[in-house]
């Protein structure tokens, strides 16, 4: 039996700067057509072979990587299950990361909605489910750019590992310069957005 390994590693190339960690290959197909396709280059995508499978040997490929987490919109469940598996994962994986001794630049992960999921849409929905609600390429790639960290930041919150803030909601806020990318507002109109991790120990 072959060991569990991260889908897409062959993919990678020296100059991504930014690597997309999601759940599992189909995933991670998708949203690395999309990238390509809307012109994003410098971006990588991985997938998790499962929600909770990330393991400390990976840790390195993400060192001094802008690193964005996208879980499921898993639903919560009746104990003794109490879902949610998709922000646990999530939250794992960022403590994985941030622990290690040579992190990632940046953490974000992708939040849909206030607890962790979107009620309004079925549970287990996910950036493959996303971008592929309509067949038409080009809105994939606008979808794409929308929530895609990076150069013109596009998120709500994007909140760097020493806490310099990227980019913030119309309703106020201010830039630092740890994590300046010369906006003064973040695009956004989606329940969905990339929100700090508050990391506990």
């Amino acid at each position: 039996t072959l060991p569990a390994q991260m889908f897409g590693l062959n993919l990678l190339e020296a100059s991504d700067r930014i690597l997309n960690l999601v759940e599992g290959p189909w995933d991670a197909m998708a949203l690395w057509e999309s990238l390509r396709s809307a012109g994003m280059d410098g971006r990588g995508v991985l997938g998790l072979p499962g929600v909770g499978a990330f393991k400390e040997e990976w840790a390195s490929v993400f060192s001094d990587k802008k690193t964005v987490l996208m879980g499921d919109s898993d639903h919560p469940k009746p104990p003794p299950k109490n879902g949610l598996a998709g922000i646990k994962g999530v939250k794992r994986t960022a403590c994985i990361l941030a622990r290690c001794t040579d992190p990632p630049d940046s953490i974000s992960y992708l939040k849909w909605g206030v607890d962790g999921y979107d009620p309004a849409l079925k549970s287990g929905y996910d950036i493959r489910d996303f971008l592929t609600e309509s067949n038409s390429m080009d809105d994939r790639i606008e979808k794409t750019k929308r929530f895609a960290v990076g150069e013109v930041a596009r998120t709500p919150l994007h909140v760097s590992r020493n806490g310099g803030y990227t980019a913030l909601p119309a309703g106020g806020g201010t830039l630092n310069t740890a994590g300046n990318q010369g906006i003064s507002k973040a695009e956004w109109n989606y329940t969905n957005h990339h929100q700090t991790i508050a990391i506990q120990g």
